[in-house]
């Protein structure tokens, strides 16, 4: 994710000033092996990216905020540590969200302010969800603010600490300043609960000592539920996943997806198509068709594209479909593509949407 660079940033400049303090020439060194090794793993992804969307990590769709300033800083930190304080209490999660939205207004901002928000209204309302995307962290939440205070007299190595601290602080405040508030934002933030935890366990031991194993056994006790009874994958009941196959689990998430990607993979595999082309959008789901399409000789492209990387070329040379799957609503009389052109021979409707099978019509755009 290109919130890496973000929650990287202070740790970085942190770690520059204590090589550079030292010695100027070793910390170039240091600096140019993190460049090489960042841009070895990166470059072909910026380079396209570059192509598409001119610039090498972010692309059309807008995930920063119209505007940096303070207040915009103050109403995303609000709601970025908001989505992890929900309870299984309704009235609780409505006032805390309530008192939220009070505490914007202190400063003079709107809580839903829509230079800073990507779509929805600021609810707390999960009420302590294990839904992989929206489940937050009360309980580490609760634990590393009152370890954040602790922190300060932490009597171990000096500066260190506090200056590990104030990197991951920066990086939180760094992140609520550039990126545009989303209700999934939790996921978004466990790199931040990973770098804070190295701080958990050195101020717990210093102030608990050997109790302090305690605590971690009790933090492991109340991770059962999400961990074993996660909802996309529980380890219990008619849906476990050491009961149902591992291809009924890749659609948990979307059901509605099971009928028409089994249906229509199946066909096409009937009538020996390999070459498919996608007709989609961003939001829909692409990985089951590799799934149920997989095999030799297969490929699948997306078509018709409409944003910025439709004038790249395919990485892997000149595509010709011999059917098409599509996504996008009610569909024409015909598709083409290039020179060819694709009749519908079938639909599926579900909850998901309505998904369309074209097949490329006989002696048409045939090299």
């Amino acid at each position: 994710k290109g919130y890496s660079y973000i929650f990287a940033a202070p740790f970085l400049i942190w770690f520059m000033g204590a090589s550079f303090k030292h010695r100027i020439s070793t910390g170039l060194i240091r600096l140019m092996l993190i460049l090489i090794c960042a841009l070895s793993l990166n470059t072909g992804q910026y380079l396209r990216n570059t192509q598409a969307f001119g610039s090498p990590m972010w692309t059309h769709v807008s995930l920063t905020n119209e505007s940096f300033d303070l207040k915009i800083l103050w109403v995303n930190a609000l709601r970025n540590v908001g989505i992890h304080l929900a309870t299984p209490f309704e009235g609780v999660n409505e006032n805390m969200a309530q008192a939220m939205a009070k505490l914007a207004q202190f400063f003079g901002e709107d809580i839903n302010d829509p230079r800073a928000s990507f779509e929805g209204k600021f609810t707390i309302d999960n009420n302590m969800s294990r839904d992989e995307d929206f489940s937050g962290n009360f309980f580490h939440t609760v634990l590393f603010a009152i370890i954040f205070a602790l922190s300060w007299f932490y009597r171990g190595p000096k500066g260190k600490i506090s200056f590990y601290v104030l990197s991951v602080v920066s990086s939180f405040l760094l992140f609520c300043l550039i990126i545009r508030y989303q209700p999934w934002h939790s996921r978004f933030h466990l790199p931040l609960f990973i770098l804070f935890s190295p701080v958990a366990g050195a101020v717990l031991e210093h102030f608990l000592k050997q109790k302090s194993i305690v605590l971690g056994v009790l933090f492991f006790l109340v991770s059962i539920p999400w961990l074993l009874a996660n909802d996309q994958h529980p380890w219990f009941g008619h849906r476990s996943i050491w009961v149902q196959p591992k291809l009924a689990q890749y659609f948990y998430k979307k059901p509605g997806l099971a009928l028409p990607v089994v249906t229509i993979s199946s066909h096409l595999k009937s009538i020996g198509c390999q070459q498919v082309g996608l007709i989609m959008s961003e939001d829909n789901w692409e990985y089951p068709w590799w799934v149920f399409m997989s095999g030799p000789g297969v490929r699948i492209e997306h078509v018709q594209v409409n944003n910025l990387s439709a004038p790249l070329k395919y990485p892997l040379g000149d595509f010709q479909a011999c059917a098409l799957i599509s996504y996008e609503g009610q569909p024409p009389p015909f598709v083409m593509v290039g020179m060819s052109i694709y009749e519908p021979v079938g639909a599926i409707h579900t909850g998901e949407g309505l998904f369309t099978v074209f097949l490329k019509k006989p002696g048409i755009g045939t090299p």
